[in-house]
Formats: structure tokens, C-alpha cells, sequence
């Protein structure tokens, strides 16, 4: 490679060091469910490097947290200008510090999606990241947690979670089980799972047995750089041989200033996905409110019951300082009488020797003036 050719292509990395790519979510029926955000670094030698790959390195240091911001920054426009659509963006484990959880809940948005590795989470540690994901959902954010895959199940209901992630290479005919465990956690907490990393569509009916609908992977489609190959890319519903099958807009045929049929199909399905995904966004909205409230009302009982405990401990502290001082009134009355019975009894010895003493007076007195006879 020349000198120039080599400085030109440094120029164009330096340049755009970053790119923005969107990884579709769609359900069964390949409807569009969710985008989630990667973000790629490139890199002059090196190529791309997706956010999998430079992750583990960049946890070691705050860039991690640098890359995490820069990100929701760029694409902030994105999720605030499709506000119909709901977008998940994988963040560190680190933001959910005390410095920097703040920050991120002053730029979070209804149709925005934070998802954790629960991996990373036990990592930070599960008090402080307990703590931010409660503060995070306090203020009405949706939390996803991936990496549940291998996870013990204390530690699954541990963190507040509206979604879990799957990973699709984890899971077969085999293993059934683990799915079925899982489905009736999440059913129990109301979770819904997703799946990620989709290979053949024809393997997927292990996780539609488990109410699990939503998946994404290179079976389903390949991220793109743009938003709007997905979001604006309206879906006209196409019968044939008794199949329904979804195909762009763009691919239909455009009649200048007359809607066709399709056209008017095309406006009614997409009014109606936007007001479905209005209608579950109030209904999040709603239930958070919901369990604000009952946490509310649970934690004042809890205060109520704290309260009335400790004014038990004091009315029974209370009854035992009554006590101890009547236990200590008797003592000393009990003190006093025997004092006093003492006294009496060293009072009534002395009398009686003062007694003595008198008739030993008097019979001394006695023997010397009776005169005494002589004899003759």
C-alpha cells in the first residue's frame, strides 16, 4: 500500500470511528417488534468491532461508560423522532453508578429499552446495581436482562426485569426443560422473553411452545445502518395460495395523487401497529404506576408496623422499669422493718438490764439497812 493511499484511508477512519447499526426484532409472523442498537467502532487495521468484541476490553476502564453515553446521544434522535417504536440499547453494568444512573435517567425515553448482562450485574455488584435498576424503573424505565441463559434462579428474580433475553444457541430438543422452567418463572413475574442470535427459523417451535414470539437473528433479517429501512418501510399484506406474506412499500406500485387499495391497507395496518404500541406503552406506563403505588402503600405499612413495634418495646420497657422499681420499693420496705426489729430488740435488752440492775441496787440497799439482831 502507498504512502497516500495509506494516509486517505486513515483520514476516512478517523473520520466516521463510529457507526451506528439497527438489529430488527420481528415475531413469528415477521412483524416488527423492536431495533436494538449496536455500535460499531472502526477501526483502520483492525475493521469493524462490534460491541461483543471491544466490550470486554472497554469494561476494564470508564470507556466503556464514554461509549455507552456517546451512543444514546447519537441515536437519541432516532427513538425521539420514531416514538412509536420501541428500541433496546445493551448498556454497561458501570452506568447504573451512582454518578452516572442519574445522568442516564434524565435522557431515557417510553419506547426505549435498557438491557443488562445479568453476568455484569452480579459483577458490579448486586446491591448497588439492585439500587440503580430501581431508581431506572421508579422513573418508568423498561429494563431487559440477557445472559439468564445459565443463571441460578435466585438470582433471576432478583433484579426487576420486563424482558429476558435468550440466547438461541443454547437451547434445542434436549434441553426442554430449561424453557419450560423459565416460561413459568417469567409467566409468574410477568416477563416476557425474547430470543436473539436466530439461525433457522425451522428450530424455533421449542420457544413458540413456551409463549416465546419475538425473535431476532440473521433468520429474520440483517442489521442495517439506517432506521428507516425498517421503520419506514411500510408492510402491505400480499394473498397468495392462502399465504400471507409481509413485502415493502417500496416494492408495491406507486400511483401519483390516488391511493390504491394496498395503499389504504398499508395506512390502516401501520395507524393500527402504532396504536397498539401506544396502547402497551400506556399500558407499561401504567402498571409501573400501579406498582409505584402498591410499593408505596407497602412500604407505609411496613413503617406502620415498624412503628408499632417499637412502641410495643417501649410499653414493655416500660412495664419492666415499673416493676424493677416495685421489686426495689419492697426490698427497701423490707429493709427498713427488719432495721427496725433489730433496734427493738437492742432497745428491750437494755431494759431488761437496766431492770437488773435496779433490783440488784435495791437488794444491796436492802441487806444494808436491815439491822442485824445480837445475840444474848
Amino acid at each position: 500500500m502507498s504512502t497516500k493511499s495509506a494516509k486517505a484511508k486513515s483520514k476516512s477512519a478517523v473520520k466516521n470511528p463510529i457507526t451506528y447499526y439497527y438489529n430488527p426484532y420481528y415475531n413469528e409472523e415477521s412483524q416488527l417488534q423492536f431495533l436494538e442498537v449496536w455500535q460499531v467502532l472502526e477501526d483502520d487495521v483492525l475493521g469493524s468491532m462490534y460491541p461483543w468484541q471491544y466490550g470486554p476490553t472497554a469494561e476494564t476502564s470508564n470507556r466503556i461508560v464514554t461509549l455507552n453515553f456517546l451512543a444514546l446521544k447519537n441515536f437519541e434522535k432516532d427513538y425521539r423522532k420514531y416514538f412509536d417504536q420501541i428500541f433496546i440499547y445493551k448498556a454497561s453494568a458501570k452506568l447504573l453508578a451512582e454518578g452516572n444512573v442519574h445522568r442516564l435517567g434524565s435522557i431515557l425515553q417510553p419506547n426505549l429499552i435498557l438491557c443488562f448482562d445479568i453476568y455484569q450485574l452480579e459483577k458490579f455488584g448486586d446491591k448497588a446495581a439492585l439500587a440503580g435498576l430501581k431508581f431506572l424503573t421508579s422513573i418508568g424505565a423498561t429494563i431487559m436482562i440477557e445472559g439468564v441463559d445459565k443463571a441460578p434462579v435466585d438470582v433471576l428474580t432478583k433484579y426487576p426485569a420486563s424482558y429476558f433475553l435468550l440466547d438461541y444457541r443454547y437451547y434445542n430438543s434436549s434441553n426442554k426443560g430449561l424453557l419450560s422452567i423459565l416460561s413459568q418463572l417469567t409467566k409468574a413475574n410477568n416477563i416476557t422473553m425474547v430470543v436473539g442470535n436466530v439461525k433457522d427459523k425451522n428450530n424455533i417451535d421449542i420457544f413458540i411452545d413456551n409463549n416465546i414470539t419475538i425473535f431476532s437473528g440473521s433468520a429474520f433479517s440483517r442489521p442495517k445502518r439506517k432506521v428507516d429501512a425498517f421503520v419506514t418501510a411500510s408492510k402491505v399484506e400480499a394473498v397468495e395460495d392462502k399465504k400471507t406474506y409481509i413485502v415493502q412499500a417500496e416494492n408495491a406500485p406507486v400511483v401519483e395523487d390516488k391511493k390504491t387499495e394496498k395503499e389504504e391497507n398499508v395506512v390502516i395496518e401501520v395507524t393500527s401497529q402504532r396504536d397498539e404500541i401506544k396502547a402497551r406503552l400506556a399500558a407499561a406506563a401504567a402498571k409501573k404506576v400501579a406498582e409505584r403505588e402498591r410499593e408505596k402503600q407497602l412500604r407505609l405499612e411496613q413503617e406502620a408496623l415498624e412503628k408499632e413495634k417499637e412502641a410495643q418495646r417501649l410499653e414493655k420497657e416500660r412495664q419492666q422499669k415499673i416493676e424493677e422499681e416495685k421489686k426495689k420499693a419492697l426490698k427497701l420496705k423490707a429493709g427498713q422493718v427488719a432495721t427496725s426489729n433489730e433496734e427493738f430488740a437492742g432497745l428491750k435488752k437494755s431494759t431488761d438490764k437496766d431492770k437488773e440492775i435496779v433490783r440488784g441496787a435495791n437488794v444491796i440497799k436492802l441487806n444494808v439497812s436491815r439491822p442485824t439482831k445480837k445475840k444474848k
